[in-house]
């Protein structure tokens, strides 16, 4: 149920979805094991409790979020 990146501006992308917490964490695990961050989202809707569960790539400390410089290097 691979789900494509919603944008630039999120970095994570939805992986499962199920009413049983329980799966969720097994599913969020498997993926923290394989090295993303996750994330398990609680939606209710029309009575019922689904639990999402989102992935992303761990941040890593020797990258920074490019910043323009507003210099021009002609």
């Amino acid at each position: 149920m691979d789900k494509p990146f919603l944008g630039p501006e999120t970095a994570m992308r939805m992986v499962g979805r199920t009413t049983n917490l329980e799966e969720a964490n097994r599913l969020a695990e498997r993926y923290e094991a394989e090295g993303f961050e996750t994330e398990i989202r609680k939606i209710k809707q029309a009575g019922i409790v689904m639990y999402e569960v989102w992935i992303g790539k761990k941040g890593d400390i020797f990258s920074a979020p490019a910043r323009p410089s507003g210099r021009s290097m002609e």
